[in-house]
């Protein structure tokens, strides 16, 4: 989020957590590579410390208000967002926050969930009967121009 002001490009794309589950300790250990250091380390899989890059877009109270952040400040001619059904933020929020900024496409595509623990393959298929669904959210910007929305003198 440190860098919205400075993005300006064609095609911004967004794939943000879509439940609670941080992304960060997934990948401690590509981090640790990245940052060639040598951090302290806990629990039983050696994870660093992560407190600093926890995601707002995990918590329902402050995923759409970072949406919205993306959506105004960087400098875009589309945003694609790639979103699943079950996420935390609704689709119609979702809907509401980039049409601020531009035209809205909405693609869906039907998908295999993955089990979880204790899941069975009968747990494949949404409760409502389908598979659920991957959303593609196209915002395509028309008012806003390519070059850097904010002015300095």
């Amino acid at each position: 989020m440190k860098i919205l002001s400075q993005i300006n490009t064609d095609i911004l794309y967004l794939d943000p957590p879509y439940n609670e589950r941080q992304y960060a300790p997934n990948y401690h250990i590509l981090e640790t590579i990245a940052r060639y250091d040598n951090p302290e380390i806990r629990g039983v899989t050696g994870m660093r410390n992560y407190d600093s890059q926890k995601s707002r877009f995990c918590k329902a109270s402050t995923a759409l208000e970072d949406l919205d952040k993306v959506a105004r400040i960087a400098t875009y001619e589309y945003l694609v967002l790639s979103y699943n059904s079950e996420g935390i933020m609704p689709q119609h929020n979702i809907l509401d926050v980039l049409s601020q900024y531009g035209e809205v496409e909405l693609e869906q595509f039907e998908y295999l969930r993955i089990p979880g623990k204790g899941d069975g393959l009968a747990n494949f298929r949404h409760a409502a009967g389908g598979y659920p669904i991957t959303e593609t959210f196209i915002d395509r910007i028309k008012e806003k121009p390519k070059t850097n929305h904010k002015k300095h003198l």
